[in-house]
């Protein structure tokens, strides 16, 4: 197959997943969601996995770890783990400035920080606007991701970021 006919067969399925019928069809029903932005894409994840969001303050690197682990930050004396996930996504990085934000994941086991490059919100997002779009992306987000909104916002699935063996880091 040559490279024409290869890009018009992606063409064609991120079409067709696009197009696909949303995952629930009832009208009315919502989730609220925080809104973030990574490498210029918006993307969000549930408020049942949200502490907190903060600013960017010190971090204390750990030599030695994936690169996707940025290091340490102490949180009123709580000290966790900042994991850029751009970086474990392989999206294009910036530059870290005052202007990131840290939202702080939980659920009620494991807490975590993850880096983002701006916060945009709370909001909520009807359920049947999600479209599941896993064909779309063909990358290493695929299997976090719940789908993608009509206004092209990508919804992380919180329940697999928890569940992910390599976001775990055991000192062997």
């Amino acid at each position: 197959m040559n490279t024409q006919d290869n890009n018009k067969k992606i063409l064609r399925d991120r079409a067709r997943a696009i197009a696909q019928k949303p995952l629930v069809k009832k009208k009315g029903e919502v989730i609220t969601v925080l809104e973030f932005v990574l490498s210029y894409e918006t993307y969000a994840i549930e408020t049942m996995y949200i502490r907190e969001v903060v600013p960017l303050k010190e971090i204390i690197p750990l030599p030695g770890l994936p690169d996707f682990v940025l290091g340490l930050i102490n949180i009123r004396g709580e000290i966790l783990s900042i994991l850029d996930i751009k970086k474990f996504f392989q999206l294009p990085g910036q530059q870290l400035s005052d202007l990131n934000k840290v939202i702080i994941l939980t659920n009620g086991k494991l807490t975590f920080g993850v880096l983002a490059d701006r916060v945009n919100g709370i909001k909520e997002v009807e359920l049947n606007d999600i479209f599941n779009t896993v064909l779309n992306f063909r990358d290493k987000r695929d299997e976090y991701l719940h789908g993608i909104t009509s206004s092209r916002i990508i919804l992380l699935d919180g329940k697999k970021l928890f569940n992910d063996k390599k976001i775990i880091i055991h000192q062997d």
